[in-house]
């Protein structure tokens, strides 16, 4: 069962998402590049890093600047 405080667009439903995002509301999408950076790093470190950055802003600032997070899209 989803957080019902939840400010992951992915967790919520359809009707919720009507209900509780307005005209005012900051959508954050997180963008990765999935790339070679050599021999130590994984192919997927600037998703992560995209990911947990905007997960964590939208974690601190969320609910005072109307906040929510789309999933991190891997370009």
């Amino acid at each position: 069962m989803p957080d019902p405080h939840s400010r992951r667009l992915e967790d919520l439903s359809g009707p919720e998402i009507t209900d509780r995002i307005t005209e005012s509301s900051v959508i954050v999408q997180p963008i990765g590049a999935v790339e070679q950076h050599g021999p130590h790093l994984p192919l997927s470190v600037d998703h992560v890093i995209a990911h947990e950055s905007a997960a964590a802003l939208v974690a601190e600032h969320g609910d005072a600047y109307d906040l929510w997070l789309l999933p991190t899209l891997s370009v």
